[in-house]
């Protein structure tokens, strides 16, 4: 299940699949996208959780190569340890400071720094500075799914209000687990795969008494 709010991430036993699901081959994704120039003010963008979410990047237009989306965050603001099992994450800072975990580490990055988590590793973050901004990009292209399933659509480039924010239908939510499930993007940790070593420092998000949810 997820909250209204929340990112939805199921174990690897838990993902249902359907009779004709083959496992996405980027390799073979045809590199036939036209070339483009985009502003972030022209790209769809979108509240979810506590964030501002613009999607510069998908498969769609980079041929399945990479997706990437300018994200905003509020002090606290990030997600718990979790995985993505074929995705290569990487984060470039534009404005604040946040904090890493990376396997069993805990790192440090502000304005100008590069983190690269590759797939399978541990990960989680959490905000430092009273808000961040990062350019997020995953190899090959994923997860931007999960922002136009889930999130608020807005023009409005700030960070989300209390009431901004229209929940997700029980129909809506329940398609996006199966797509979700079907690509095998992320999960959480199972109990032996480490624990979430910034949890006293997130915060709850907006609208959420538990912030991120499984």
């Amino acid at each position: 299940m997820c909250g209204r709010l929340g990112i939805s991430l199921l174990a690897a036993d838990e993902r249902p699949r359907s009779p004709n699901f083959k496992e996405p081959d980027m390799s073979e994704a045809e590199m036939t996208n036209e070339p483009f120039i985009l502003r972030r003010e022209d790209v769809p963008s979108f509240w979810l959780v506590d964030s501002l979410w613009s999607v510069l990047a998908t498969a769609d237009t980079t041929g399945g190569a990479l997706s990437i989306m300018d994200q905003v965050m509020p002090k606290g603001s990030g997600p718990p340890a979790h995985i993505h099992p074929r995705l290569h994450e990487y984060f470039y800072l534009l404005e604040g400071d946040i904090s890493y975990q990376l396997g069993d580490q805990v790192l440090s990055a502000s304005a100008g720094a590069f983190v690269s988590v590759p797939a399978t590793t541990v990960h989680g973050f959490v905000v430092g500075s009273e808000t961040a901004r990062v350019l997020n990009l995953y190899t090959p292209a994923g997860f931007t799914e999960q922002i136009s399933a889930l999130g608020t659509p807005t023009t409005d480039l700030r960070l989300p209000r209390e009431g901004d924010q229209v929940a997700a239908t029980n129909d809506t939510e329940n398609a996006y687990l199966r797509h979700s499930a079907e690509l095998n993007t992320q999960r959480w940790l199972k109990p032996d795969e480490g624990k979430d070593l910034l949890a006293a420092q997130r915060a709850a998000p907006i609208g959420s008494e538990s912030g991120w949810h499984v």
